[in-house]
């Protein structure tokens, strides 16, 4: 007989909960983690980016009351220092303003993946190192080498661009924006 050792919740326990500490008013708390799913080019990096700068100015985010500038250590894995640069203009920030604030930005840093132990080991160290109130990476297909990319055939799963076969209906699944030639055309004919 298997044991998992499951518990069930001790809903007394839950009186002596104290609320926690909001990162991301309304979206994320101190002690979570979160994901951010979309199809490709729907813009999750740009939505990051914008929350990610406006926590460190201490403005305004998503609608809720500016608050105290908090530490963001932002991982890209994803945008060359000139779509970053674009990026921020088109959203009337001058780069230079950025400068002397909390955004800790990392552009394509030397980091092992991250399902491995120097990868684990190295993010930690950063991370103690920075002190962050979030960490943002963009993006975490990038960043680890685990058995779930092997699995669905990508040539490097580091980088997380495979093809999966088409789903339910004959529809394909929406194309990484550096997937292979194959995922190419795909995106051409849609």
């Amino acid at each position: 007989m298997l044991d998992f050792s499951f518990q069930p919740l001790d809903w007394s326990d839950l009186d002596q909960v104290m609320p926690t500490e909001p990162v991301i008013p309304e979206l994320l708390n101190v002690g979570e983690s979160g994901s951010l799913v979309a199809q490709a080019g729907a813009g999750k990096s740009l939505l990051m980016l914008e929350i990610s700068v406006a926590l460190a100015l201490g403005e305004s985010v998503l609608g809720t009351p500016a608050r105290d500038p908090i530490t963001v250590m932002y991982i890209d894995m994803e945008n060359p220092q000139a779509e970053l640069a674009d990026r921020l203009r088109r959203m009337g920030r001058a780069p230079a303003k950025l400068s002397g604030h909390p955004l800790l930005y990392f552009s394509f840093p030397n980091l092992p993946p991250l399902d491995t132990e120097d990868g684990g080991w190295t993010m930690a160290v950063e991370a103690e190192k920075f002190e962050p109130h979030l960490i943002v990476f963009d993006t975490i297909s990038r960043l680890v080498e685990g058995k779930a990319q092997r699995k669905r055939g990508d040539v490097n799963p580091r980088q997380g661009t495979g093809i999966e076969p088409p789903g339910e209906g004959g529809i394909a699944p929406p194309c990484h924006p550096d997937a292979t030639p194959s995922c190419d055309s795909r995106r051409q004919a849609r």
